[in-house]
């Protein structure tokens, strides 16, 4: 982000230098209010021909407001520039690059609060060179205007640069690691025959006492074909359970009740009849009642 202000900055200089329109960009107006706790303690007036003459300082915590008006310098009307931007440098040559709000009727405002800095000023402090730069195009020259000096308050730790990182304690920056090497999973483990036979027992020992129940019982037991009814009994709640699946597969509720009443209902009434032919056969054949 630093890169594309500085480039557009840069663009904006050089663009004042080889620029031919006839009118140019001018400001009037201009003021820079410093503000502590709301209230505004120091107030600097900057026009279109020079800045604030005495250093800025700001308080921690505190807001700078500029405010100016962006104008023709022919007509002296109201101008919306493309472009406007305040630049900040040092001595070193770093430099950021803030964008400056205007309204439709060339008024500009800009808001910097010392509390929650823009990230390219959290680890800058002392004077700054305050620059406003301003383009409107081809349409008229840009203007690159020196504000003045800026002093920021102290921000403790300089943040560091790109691969400056400290090494850890005790350590070189750049060392020896040691090899990585891959544990594969480990091979089963065959389970004991004694545990074997007990699971394979546990698991047959239920069927089988269930055989053993079968064969002392059956002797006893008579089997009967079922009457007719019963069948279509059957048949119907094989249906039922069609008209749900059929439901559950991509039917809507609407679609699914229609049937599935109606055919609840035929076999409420087709159970009812199975089970009284059920009962008879059952008695007739000197069953229990």
């Amino acid at each position: 982000m630093r890169g594309i202000r500085r480039a557009l900055a840069a663009a904006l200089v050089a663009a004042s230098a080889v620029t031919a329109a006839s009118s140019s960009l001018a400001i009037k107006g201009g003021k820079a209010v410093v503000s502590l706790g709301g209230v505004s303690d120091d107030a600097l007036v900057f026009t279109k021909t020079s800045g604030w003459t005495t250093p800025l300082a700001l308080p921690s915590a505190a807001t700078l407001k500029l405010a100016f008006s962006i104008v023709d310098s022919d007509s002296g009307e109201g101008v919306v520039p493309k472009a406007a931007f305040v630049a900040l440098s040092d001595d070193s040559g770093e430099e950021v690059v803030l964008q400056v709000g205007v309204k439709a009727n060339g008024k500009a405002t800009y808001f910097l609060d010392t509390a929650k800095p823009p990230l390219g000023l959290a680890v800058t402090s002392g004077a700054l060179n305050a620059r406003l730069l301003l383009s409107d195009g081809d349409a008229r020259k840009p203007l690159s205007f020196p504000l003045g000096v800026l002093e920021l308050p102290g921000s403790g730790e300089p943040a560091r640069k790109r691969h400056s990182l400290p090494p850890r304690a005790g350590e070189p920056a750049f060392a020896e690691q040691g090899y990585l090497f891959h544990t594969f999973k480990e091979e089963e483990r065959e389970i004991a025959f004694v545990k074997s036979v007990t699971g394979v027992v546990g698991v047959l020992a239920p069927w089988a006492l269930l055989v053993l129940l079968i064969n002392n019982v059956a002797p006893n037991l008579q089997f009967q074909t079922p009457p007719t009814a019963m069948y279509a009994f059957l048949a119907c709640l094989v249906g039922l359970e069609g008209l749900i699946l059929r439901y559950w597969i991509g039917w809507r509720l609407y679609q699914l009740l229609p049937p599935f009443l109606a055919l609840a209902a035929v076999t409420a009434y087709v159970g009812t009849v199975a089970l009284r032919a059920a009962r008879a056969q059952r008695l007739k054949a000197g069953g229990a009642p």
